[in-house]
Order: structure tokens, then sequence, then C-alpha cells
């Protein structure tokens, strides 16, 4: 268990007209935990997290094991929605590296609140590193853009925890008011609903 190294190439010209090859690396780790207490596939890397996370002062922030779902926003979700995310009826919510990414370069001070949620132990708020994980990692494709490459990475992460929730018998809910991506969502056999869906 450990790291394995993806490495991406490209050229790009210079300010001076020069071509220089670009290399960025990207390390990608097998050992990310999904955050379930009770997971047993988990169980070791939870323990490991944990006492990591004791020794750098800090408490780790777990989905608790007494629901029978769990609510996955994407971007759009926390963006223009915020107010009801940190209404306290909302818990046990995963919250992927992809939408807090987003968040953050779309929306400092909603970042901001995001975070104030997922600190609140009470709420059971877990965030899930998608994009280390090599699991739920993707590449962008050509002439895909970057939204619609983060839209499907969120869809990826929806399918990897329901296939990897199955034997907790819990279900992992998309919340998305993007019609586009509640559509390939369906289409991709993932449970989805609107906000006004779920809340109603």
């Amino acid at each position: 268990k450990g790291e394995m190294l993806k490495t991406k190439s490209f050229f790009r010209t210079t300010r001076r007209g020069n071509v220089i090859k670009v290399v960025r690396e990207h390390y990608l780790r097998d050992d990310i935990p999904c955050g379930v207490v009770d997971c047993r596939m988990c169980k070791t890397l939870l323990e490991k997290q944990r006492e990591m996370m004791m020794v750098a002062d800090d408490v780790p922030r777990l989905l608790s094991e007494h629901v029978q779902h769990y609510l996955l926003p994407d971007t759009n979700v926390i963006l223009h929605q915020i107010d009801l995310m940190e209404n306290k009826a909302i818990k046990d919510v995963i919250i992927l590296q992809t939408v807090l990414e987003e968040v953050k370069h779309q929306n400092i001070n909603i970042y901001k609140r995001i975070r104030e949620v997922i600190d609140d132990s009470s709420r059971f708020f877990y965030v899930f590193h998608n994009e280390l994980f090599k699991e739920t990692f993707i590449d962008r494709l050509p002439n895909e853009t970057s939204n619609d490459r983060n839209d499907r990475a969120i869809r990826v992460a929806t399918a990897w925890y329901q296939h990897h929730l199955v034997p907790t018998k819990r279900e992992v809910i998309l919340l998305t008011n993007d019609q586009g991506n509640m559509n390939h969502a369906i289409k991709e056999g993932l449970k989805a609903k609107t906000i006004h869906e779920y809340v109603n």
C-alpha cells in the first residue's frame, strides 16, 4: 500500500516564443479510507488515519453508522444551497476534494462557511480526497471542459462509494440541481436527487 506516481507532460510556448516541455507529477494513493466508521474494508486505514490525526492534535471527522444513506453534494449545491448545508438537520455528508477545490476557487466566503460545517464534529461531514485516490482519480478527456471533467469526477466517486458500501447496506445519494449531471448520473445507474426532491 502507498503511492503511485502519475505523470502528465505537455508542450507550451513561452512569451519569448520558445517551446518548453512541462511535466506534472501527481501522486495517487491506494490507502485513503471511505470515512464510514464501521466499514470493515477501511477499518485498518481508519485506525491509522486516527492515530496520525491524533498526533497532529486533530480530531478525525467521520461518517456515522446510524443512518440509511449518505449525501454527496456536487459543487453547485454547496455554492447555491450553503444555507441548507449549514442547517443542523443535514448530517452525514461526503464532501469530495473536487467539490472543495471548485468552491474555494469560485467563492472563498462559501468555502470558509462549508469548512466550518466540516469542522463541527456533531454534523458527520467527511472530506474524501478523491483526487488523490487511484480508484477515483480521472484524467480530463480530449475536448472535455474542466467543469465537465469535475462533474464526471464527482460521479466516478459516487459510483465508487455506491459499490464500496454495498456490505453496509447504505446508499449514497448524489445531490445535484444540474440537469446534465443528473441525466448522466441516472444513465450511469447512480442514485441522484435534486435538493428539492431530497428535502421534500
